[in-house]
């Protein structure tokens, strides 16, 4: 009797280290896509550095959010597209602006209409996986985290399923 017990806490086991891997696949897709994904929701992009004559925000490949609005005051940081890339920007104190442009730091002037937003926050170091997460290779790679997880899901139902069912009809 104590040893079919052992034997079924065995079989149990990789049921549920296969649902705490697919879980933990799952989790990890949602933390990759969610910096991205959930910022449009309440107004704000990302964007990635690609250089920061602010000195505030720190080295390219770092990721900001920005909020458009219609006026920046003196002293705010904007996101200012360079043109280059479409998620790439450069982020500039602002010295002054008019309604067509906007005087940044150094006294360079900027078309109101490459100013994509004021730089409401940053997370250094999520810059880079911003841009996988737009890449072919970084779609797919966040789509197979996913389909492992719910096919290790499947997977471990189905192997406890089978154990419930064998126990069952062994006590009956």
């Amino acid at each position: 009797m104590a040893e079919n017990y052992q034997n079924s806490k065995k079989k149990r086991g990789l049921p549920l280290a296969l649902t705490i891997i697919a879980y933990a696949l799952i989790i990890l897709g949602l933390l990759i896509i969610a910096p991205v994904v959930c910022p449009p929701v309440f107004g704000y992009h990302t964007y990635t550095v690609a250089s920061d004559e602010s000195g505030e925000v720190g080295a390219s490949g770092v990721l900001v959010y920005a909020k458009a609005t219609d006026s920046y005051k003196s002293g705010n940081l904007i996101a200012v597209d360079n043109e280059d890339d479409d998620r790439d920007v450069d982020v500039c104190v602002v010295e002054s602006s008019s309604d067509s442009t906007v005087t940044v730091s150094g006294g360079k002037t900027v078309d109101a209409d490459l100013v994509l937003g004021k730089v409401r926050a940053r997370t250094p170091f999520f810059g880079y996986l911003c841009q996988l997460c737009f890449s072919v290779v970084g779609i797919v790679i966040t789509v197979a985290l996913f389909v492992v997880g719910l096919i290790l899901m499947m997977i471990a139902n189905s192997k406890a399923k089978k154990e419930n069912q064998k126990e069952f009809d062994y006590n009956n």
